[in-house]
């Protein structure tokens, strides 16, 4: 089972010299930055798939969506990025005993070829909307901390939101199934990811508030 833990927060981008102190504080205490060029998709289900394995796929409630992401990393293109150019990504509701950082479960699948919009409408699924981020990436082993600005589109319209930097670490984490010979419980995995996002929000105090999404 897949995790990722998540704090984020958010700092004016007209003071420009806390950017800077953002950014020479995240370079001093991670192991490498990158650009950030990416675009976030959206999509809704409009039908369900009558397909084994597809057709399990539901709201969990009458005024819930099912949602599925997908990411499409523009540095790939680029030529700044080793990764694959799409990934198809979902996570489900948090879990609740976590009050300190967002822990939900979730997937993420590279795609080798193709893209993920015809993949997605080809399940069935409906584009809702389109955020660009762009940035910098910095990461520290499986931490990342995206420092980047946002453009988001539904439909016909483009909302930029060049007034504010917004910061997400995230932190994933993997868990064996259980077995036999396990003995330490997935909740000592989890509570180590949480300490090591909390330990980036200690990092960035004074700076930034780092907290956990709403």
């Amino acid at each position: 089972m897949s995790y990722e833990i998540v704090l984020t927060g958010t700092l004016p981008s007209a003071d420009e010299q806390l950017l800077k102190d953002v950014q020479n504080r995240l370079s001093l205490h991670t192991d490498s930055s990158m650009p950030l060029h990416r675009i976030d998709y959206e999509f809704e289900l409009e039908t369900i798939p009558q397909v084994t394995g597809l057709s399990t796929i539901r709201a969990s409630g009458p005024n819930e969506r099912a949602i599925l992401r997908a990411k499409r990393d523009l540095t790939a293109t680029e030529g700044n990025s080793p990764g694959s150019e799409w990934t198809l990504h979902t996570y489900i509701r948090p879990i609740r005993k976590y009050t300190r950082a967002i822990v939900r479960p979730c997937t993420s699948i590279p795609l080798l070829s193709g893209d993920a919009i015809t993949f997605a409408s080809a399940m069935g699924y409906r584009l809702v909307s389109m955020t660009t981020r762009k940035g910098y990436l910095f990461t520290k082993g499986v931490t990342s901390i995206s420092l980047y600005q946002t453009v988001a589109s539904s439909g016909r319209s483009y909302v930029p939101n060049q007034d504010i930097w917004q910061i997400e670490v995230m932190h994933n984490i993997t868990i064996a199934l259980p077995s036999k010979t396990k003995h330490v419980p997935d909740d000592f995995y989890l509570q180590h990811g949480v300490d090591v996002v909390l330990s980036v929000a200690l990092l960035m105090k004074g700076l930034v508030d780092l907290l956990p999404p709403e």
